[in-house]
């Protein structure tokens, strides 16, 4: 099952869930916030401006009391399940960096997507080799 398709089970998983000090955080904009950290070809490796990236989303989830799901992708080189694979290692290595800055393990979901589901139609895949960081408010 494809992560968009949860998505909407999971803000109101999420909203049945919150407590009262959930409910009077920051809240987030209505859509959420996403952020996009890329990989070179055939690495989960965090480059510097990937820690960047991390860091803001990190910042950011805890000032709202926000829960993240991540998005590993990877292009289409190699087999389907090599490349569900190193999704989920990009998402991993996503998470334990969050982790390092502070958000709470329990608030991360993690999932490697493969090569599924295509950001934009391009030759050389590097958009493809991403991990989405989705930040979503418990009330919505």
């Amino acid at each position: 099952m494809k992560l968009r398709h949860l998505l909407p089970s999971l803000a109101l998983l999420l909203a049945a869930c919150a407590t009262d000090a959930d409910r009077a955080a920051p809240a987030l904009p209505a859509e959420g916030k996403t952020y996009l950290v890329f990989f070179s070809f055939d690495k989960s490796d965090i480059t510097p401006e990937a820690e960047e990236t991390i860091g803001q989303a990190a910042a950011d989830a805890k000032k709202s009391g926000a829960h993240i799901v991540l998005a590993g992708h990877a292009d289409s080189a190699g087999s389907s399940d090599y490349n569900r694979r190193l999704s989920e290692s990009r998402a991993v290595a996503v998470r334990a960096a969050l982790v390092r800055a502070g958000v709470a393990e329990s608030a991360i979901q993690a999932v490697g997507e493969g090569e599924g589901r295509r950001r934009t139609p391009i030759v050389d895949g590097i958009r493809e080799r991403r991990v989405e960081i989705s930040l979503f408010s418990a009330g919505l």
